[in-house]
């Protein structure tokens, strides 16, 4: 079965990909993937935080330690995604 509408379509797709609410569009889904991918971690990290937190002595660099841990999970995902190419 062959479609009907395939040059039709295939100019539409051509038009709106080059269009500045295209260009638009993708920004905007590219900044909500970026921004809401670390919000993934969150119940990860209320759970396997504490007992580490307890391993950082002085107090005024839990907050630090806490915040290179996040991005550290962060990091890691992205690498492993680029190794096993999921």
């Amino acid at each position: 079965m062959q479609l009907k509408f395939k040059e039709f379509i295939k100019s539409c797709l051509i038009l709106f990909s080059t269009s500045r609410l295209a260009s638009t569009v993708q920004i905007v889904m590219l900044l909500s993937v970026i921004l809401t991918y670390p919000l993934v971690f969150y119940v990860l990290v209320e759970l396997t935080w504490p007992p580490m937190e307890r391993r950082v002595k002085v107090v005024s660099l839990q907050k630090v330690a806490e915040y290179a841990f996040r991005v550290l999970l962060v990091l890691f995902t992205c690498k492993f995604q680029q190794v096993y190419r999921l």
